[in-house]
């Protein structure tokens, strides 16, 4: 076998021409057969690797592949017949042929087993026939497949596991992705779908019953939500797996409508629970009825003061709750009261009665009130028990002549003091200053003391009353104040001349300052002059050294310019804790410098400001002084 493999390519045999005597036309005739042979052998391999190269699906390629080796090696073999005629290597020309047997035996024990399937392969018209039939189904599936195109639900075939195997026209619209995209994606991963419960239960009820169906919430391409009321219907692919059919309807604007719908359920149901509550907290009878008069409503107060429970009312006529003398006019009443409907009280100056369950009758007070209604018309009444009230205006009606026999007394008792205590305290007073005049003669030390605390007491008694008397006619409406145009100076000059005897005596500068253009105003000249003079007189009283200051300003307040008079003192001060009590009568704050007073001096002042007008302001720092500004309005 070696000695054979060495000698493969000798050519120590005659070659082939030899047998054809060299003859040309035989010789060459052979030739171009065989190679014309080879050429054809050799170009049938290339074209059918080429045609399995496009048809790489068929069932049988291996045997064609096998068809092409054996007859490459045919090929091989007549091109060696062509070599043989001038080289004698029948060595290698034996080798060629026996690898062509090889292939020829191999290629006849593979197409053995597989000759009853091809023998029975369709018929050629077969083939024609199963094609036309596929055909027309694919164009009945084309047409379902269109139809389904058509709906505007979401309609959706996919695996168990979600797999989208179909995606109609309605799905692309409703989510956004064309069939395209989505086939192939995992549905509820695509879409972020949102179950009522779980994926896995709505999957285990399908595998149970072959159907699903619920609301699902989806996401859109644009990342919009879409609410989806789904249905699965479940079945067996040929392949044994299982197959989904899912239509989903968007219930998007529905939802939104139930919410709606749900949201103002519960709003009319909190406002219908609120009404009530506030008809129950209502401390009057309520009683709404139609404008026949029939009662549709009341409360639990109405049932109180009447002594029906709710059911006996409802549906009856608000007559019934009226006396029998009452009864006939009333829906004559009524009727102009539904012809024009407003608030109002009813009866205005009737004495208006109820009628209880007992037949025992109760004054009481109605307000009417309409409310339009959709289904027309109601009035809402509201009843008060006047039992209370109407005593109550007896008893005051009885107090009001009892205070005004008491004022007739006071003004007896007033006028009684005016006179019968002035005129002595008046001789007192006279009296005194004639001894301290030492007119009748002279007097000792301690008589001279005597005096001066019988004149001190005197003149603080009758201070008093004069307070008395000028607050008793301020509260009782007497005094006469006439408001007139009045120069600010003037008023201000006359009280620090009248008090400078005061303040000289204790050694105070009592000064005053103003604008150099005179302020007009306009007040009672009185008023303002006796609010003046008691306000520097406590400055000078409650001042033991330094100065007291008058001095006139300017000053807007609430969007109208005032003139503000200001007293300013060095005096003691008030304690920031006393300020509340400044006006009250007879309230002392300086008690502890056992300086005379009556109490009132602040207090009337207070009140004579209310009645021209004007307004008092107080800042003060304790130790260190007090600043009283009285503004009063400018005269135009």
């Amino acid at each position: 076998m070696l000695e054979f493999l060495q000698k493969i390519l000798q050519a120590d045999f005659l070659p082939h021409g030899t047998c054809y005597l060299w003859q040309p036309g035989v010789l060459w005739l052979n030739v171009i057969s065989d190679l014309t042979i080879s050429l054809a052998y050799y170009a049938i391999p290339v074209l059918l690797v080429w045609f399995l190269r496009k048809r790489n699906d068929l069932q049988f390629s291996w045997i064609l592949l096998a068809f092409a080796a054996f007859i490459l090696a045919c090929g091989t073999t007549h091109l060696m017949a062509v070599w043989t005629v001038w080289h004698a290597t029948y060595r290698l020309d034996g080798a060629v042929k026996a690898v062509t047997a090889l292939a020829s035996v191999a290629t006849a024990a593979l197409l053995a087993p597989i000759l009853p399937a091809l023998v029975h392969l369709p018929h050629p018209m077969q083939l024609a026939a199963m094609n036309r039939e596929l055909t027309a189904q694919a164009a009945e599936l084309r047409r379902q497949a269109e139809l389904l195109d058509l709906a505007q639900d979401a309609i959706i075939v996919r695996d168990l596991d979600g797999t989208i195997r179909f995606w109609n026209r309605g799905a692309e619209v409703l989510y956004g992705w064309s069939r395209n995209e989505a086939a192939g994606r995992v549905l509820h991963d695509l879409l972020h779908s949102r179950f009522p419960d779980t994926f896995e239960s709505a999957v285990n009820q399908v595998e149970r019953t072959g159907r699903w169906a619920g609301e699902l919430i989806h996401t859109r391409r644009d990342g919009s939500l879409v609410t989806v009321f789904s249905r699965w219907a479940a079945r067996r692919s040929e392949e044994g797996g299982t197959e989904l059919l899912e239509l989903n309807t968007d219930i998007t604007e529905r939802k939104s409508i139930e919410l709606s719908f749900e949201k103002k359920k519960a709003e009319l149901e909190q406002a219908s629970r609120r009404f009530q509550a506030l008809l129950e907290s209502a401390p009057d009878g309520i009683i709404i009825g139609n404008a026949n008069g029939e009662i549709v409503l009341i409360n639990s107060q109405t049932e109180s003061l009447f002594g029906y429970a709710r059911e006996e009312l409802l549906g009856r006529p608000v007559e019934a709750l009226l006396p029998e003398r009452f009864r006939g006019a009333h829906p004559r009443h009524r009727a102009g009261y539904v012809e024009k409907p407003r608030a109002r009280p009813m009866g205005a100056g009737l004495e208006l009665y109820g009628l209880r369950r007992d037949a025992t009758e109760f004054p009481v007070e109605i307000s009417l009130s309409p409310i339009q209604m959709e289904d027309g018309l109601f009035v809402i009444s509201s009843v008060r028990d006047a039992t209370e009230r109407k005593q109550f205006e007896r008893t005051l009606r009885e107090k009001n002549i009892e205070l005004e026999k008491a004022n007739s007394a006071k003004d007896v008792f007033l006028s009684t003091l005016s006179h019968e205590l002035r005129t002595p305290l008046n001789a007192i007073i006279g009296y005194t200053g004639t001894l301290l005049m030492r007119l009748p003669g002279p007097l000792s030390a301690e008589q001279e003391r005597q005096l001066k605390s019988i004149q001190t007491g005197g003149r603080n008694l009758l201070a008093l009353i004069n307070d008395l008397l000028d607050l008793a006619k301020i509260e009782s409406g007497k005094v006469h104040i006439d408001l007139e145009k009045t120069e600010c100076s003037i008023i201000v000059a006359e009280v620090v001349s009248s008090l400078a005897p005061l303040a000289q005596a204790k050694a105070l500068r009592l000064e005053r300052s103003g604008p150099d253009s005179s302020v007009m105003v306009r007040t009672d000249r009185r008023a303002l002059t006796q609010i003046l003079t008691n306000l520097v007189g406590n400055a000078i009283k409650f001042t033991p050294r330094g100065e007291v200051r008058l001095e006139v300003k300017e000053r807007p307040l609430n969007g109208d310019m005032m003139a503000a008079i200001e007293v300013t003192d060095t005096g003691v001060g008030i304690k920031p804790e006393d300020l509340p009590r400044l006006f009250k009568p007879f309230d002392r704050l300086h008690e502890a410098l056992r300086e005379e007073g009556t109490g009132l001096g602040l207090h009337l002042c207070h009140k004579l400001a209310g009645l021209i007008e004007a307004k008092i302001e107080v800042e003060s720092e304790h130790g260190k002084g007090s600043r009283f500004t009285v503004l009063v309005p400018k005269g135009s």
